[in-house]
């Protein structure tokens, strides 16, 4: 296409065009500043959300209009027709404002492009003895852990029909009948800290969800106590009815990151009903790159379907600590 000729392009005088343009032009706005919504099972982190100027996205309509012209003629993600491209070799340190969107390959232009799909995604260091415990004791212990995050946070049942039978059937008896009254209650924003619940009426895409994490272990404080510290981010990427419209990554991929810890119980010290796993003290969670109605409402839906949403509530964001499991979870809420 020549750039030469843009002024003339027939979309450009098309008014459906224009109007669509506009309500692009809105979600560049919303895509320039990026959202997080934190909580913490024992404290939350509340800022004040602050809505974003209509006059801005006037401003910036005819530039998305050439930008949309230019990268949907430069991209072959809206091309059918055109050979795959090959897998990624890297990954951005962030999500990308515009770039393309392939939804055979979602993850693709992402932070989560190189991770792995569900639970092998964790980085689970070599079973030790630990305290009392013996390596195989501590092994198991991973192997409980790493089941009930995947039940949470990864189980289609869990995130779509919204079936908690297995994830409390991972813990003790006693534990699974503290968590039941939290998690049956109408209301689930306190739900969120411990699963994950896709909002009605979305779905998301067969690929993944995607998971970067790690595990350790260490001793407990009392008598026949183990505890696992769980750290992990995870990618969810959402179908959509209209992909050819995607100008980023970050308008179908959401991310929660957690930091937990799990504890694990054995030995004549406990009651029987305390015997298992329990969930611990947590540092929280945090959602990314979603949509902020439903996360107030304790359910994960794409970005995408807001049209107009609230900034960050914080310019100096460190984005890339939501990412970087190196980097300690920083819970801001933009919502």
């Amino acid at each position: 296409m020549d750039d030469r000729s843009i002024e003339t392009h027939p979309d450009l005088i098309d008014p459906e065009w224009q109007k669509r343009a506009e309500r692009e032009a809105w979600t560049e706005v919303k895509r320039s500043r990026r959202k997080a919504r934190g909580r913490s099972e024992r404290r939350g982190v509340r800022r004040p959300a602050v809505w974003l100027s209509a006059g801005l996205a006037v401003l910036v309509a005819a530039a998305v209009v050439i930008n949309v012209l230019r990268d949907r003629n430069a991209s072959n993600s809206f091309d059918p027709a055109a050979p795959p491209a090959p897998p990624p070799t890297t990954a951005p340190s962030v999500l990308p404002d515009v770039s393309p969107v392939d939804i055979t390959r979602p993850f693709d232009n992402t932070p989560a492009a190189l991770w792995k799909d569900g639970v092998a995604g964790f980085t689970i260091p070599e079973a030790q003895p630990v305290g009392s415990f013996s390596a195989k004791q501590v092994s198991d212990a991973y192997g409980q852990v790493t089941q009930a995050v995947s039940r949470a946070r990864l189980d289609r049942t869990t995130l779509e029909s919204h079936d908690l039978t297995a994830y409390l059937s991972s813990f003790a008896p006693s534990e699974s009948e503290r968590l039941k009254p939290i998690l049956d209650k109408p209301e689930k924003a306190d739900a969120s800290g411990y699963v994950t619940l896709i909002a009605d009426g979305f779905h998301l895409l067969p690929t993944g969800p995607r998971l970067n994490g790690k595990l350790s272990a260490q001793a407990g404080s009392r008598k026949g106590e183990l505890t696992i510290h769980a750290e992990y981010v995870i990618a969810y990427a959402f179908d959509t009815p209209h992909p050819k419209d995607l100008r980023s990554p970050s308008e179908i991929v959401a991310f929660i990151r957690a930091d937990q810890n799990y504890t694990v119980l054995t030995g004549s010290t406990w009651y029987k009903a305390d015997q298992g796993l329990s969930y611990g003290a947590s540092t929280g969670s945090e959602t990314f790159s979603m949509a902020c109605g439903a996360a107030n409402a304790g359910y994960l839906a794409p970005a995408y379907s807001e049209a107009v949403s609230k900034n960050s509530g914080s310019a100096n964001y460190d984005e890339t600590k939501i990412y970087d499991l190196d980097k300690p979870l920083e819970l801001v809420d933009g919502c």
